[in-house]
């Protein structure tokens, strides 16, 4: 019998019932560490996808200012460096 596929979903479930069970100052920081788990994985999966894109532009030949501008377009500004 082949053991049950790991999920992610199982870890938040178990992570997120352990910080409900906290003191308030504990489960704010908690809540707070998972919520910033999330952005980071939406910021790289974001930036995953501007890489796919720059990828497939190159290859249809898109030119690099188009590219610039849909990455100005994509990217929030408060993210730019």
């Amino acid at each position: 019998m082949a053991a049950p596929a790991y999920s992610i979903s199982d870890d938040l479930k178990r992570i997120t019932e352990f910080v409900n069970s906290l003191p308030e100052e504990y489960r704010t920081v908690g809540l707070t560490t998972i919520a910033n788990h999330f952005v980071n994985g939406m910021g790289l999966h974001m930036l995953d996808n501007m890489a796919k894109f720059q990828q497939t532009a190159e290859q249809e030949e898109i030119s690099s200012e188009e590219c610039r501008k849909t990455l100005d377009n994509v990217l929030p500004e408060h993210s730019r460096y």
